[in-house]
């Protein structure tokens, strides 16, 4: 079966001039992957945002990860804003992205908290069904972080990323190692800059 991207590409354009935040989601994946219109990031970007600033749910993790690529003053909050709009809303992505942040210790508070409040974050994107928070929890018992070391433990959640949704371990690895970099870059960057404030974060 052929997909018409081109002619879904003119109507979502149309349905999202008058406002409609789940097609411009729609659109916004097009752009982004170049199906039925030239590929296009930055306008893949606006879309999402547009998306995301219309409570469409689905739109904010993505937002989310493409501000923590970026390298600003702000973005990290910006990341973390999304990220947390779409938790609240019960997305489990959302949670996954805390879930990283808290571990890296992104989020303040010291050692103990960062890993404590990182399986919290995990259990509820595993809940979800994310198969990166499965293994993510996995490796917490693993290394002993914020639980008590547990081979069979984790194990069991290796089993469990690696069997849910019929998962690729490579690609869930390769996954993985995206999350750190991005959370390790936001570290970086907080030790140059001086975080915002949270009542004052950023709103859009």
């Amino acid at each position: 079966m052929q997909h018409d991207y081109a002619g879904a590409a003119y109507w979502y354009h149309q349905a999202s001039d008058h406002g409609d935040a789940q097609v411009a989601y729609e659109l916004a994946i097009l752009y982004r992957e170049g199906l039925g219109v030239t590929a296009d990031k930055s306008q893949s970007f606006q879309l999402l945002q547009k998306a995301s600033e219309g409570n469409y749910v689905p739109a904010m993790p993505l937002l989310s990860d493409l501000y923590a690529d970026q390298k600003t003053p702000v973005s990290a909050q910006r990341a973390t804003y999304w990220a947390t709009k779409a938790a609240n809303a019960g997305e489990p992505r959302g949670w996954l992205v805390l879930g990283f942040e808290y571990s890296a210790g992104n989020l303040g508070g010291d050692r103990p908290y960062w890993y404590k409040s990182a399986m919290q974050a995990y259990r509820k994107a595993a809940d979800g069904g994310n198969c990166l928070a499965m293994m993510a929890i996995g490796e917490l018992y693993s290394r002993g972080n914020g639980v008590p070391a547990d081979k069979a433990q984790a194990q069991s959640w290796q089993t469990k990323a690696e069997s849910c949704q019929d998962s690729n371990l490579a690609l869930l690895q390769q996954q993985m190692s995206q999350y750190r970099a991005r959370v390790a870059a936001a570290r970086r960057a907080d030790r140059r800059n001086i975080r915002v404030p949270l009542e004052k974060r950023v709103r859009a």
